[in-house]
């Protein structure tokens, strides 16, 4: 496991009392999100590169907080949505 895959977010709003949870921790995500590195496994890219394509709007996400510790997650059926219709990738 890398540094980044170790590293503690909390979850407003989803987490009692905002427990801190490891990001490993897929049981602790809240349902039907995914994580940045589950996102770039899927794709078969980075988290560097799916962070780049944040930054362009390629895939939808939801920040949730401020600043470099706000917490990123995604749903991936959005983001298939989101491909699909507007760069014509993905299942038919």
């Amino acid at each position: 496991m890398g540094k980044n895959d170790q590293m503690e977010f909390c979850l407003f709003g989803f987490v009692a009392a905002c427990d801190w949870i490891s990001m490993n921790d897929k049981a602790a995500l809240p349902e039907n999100y995914i994580s940045k590195t589950e996102v770039a496994v899927r794709l078969g890219m980075t988290a560097r590169t799916i962070e780049h394509w944040m930054r362009r709007g390629i895939i939808p996400y939801l920040k949730i907080g401020k600043g470099r510790r706000a917490t990123v997650l995604f749903k991936w059926a959005d983001i298939e949505a989101h491909l699909k219709a507007n760069y014509g990738v993905g299942n038919n």
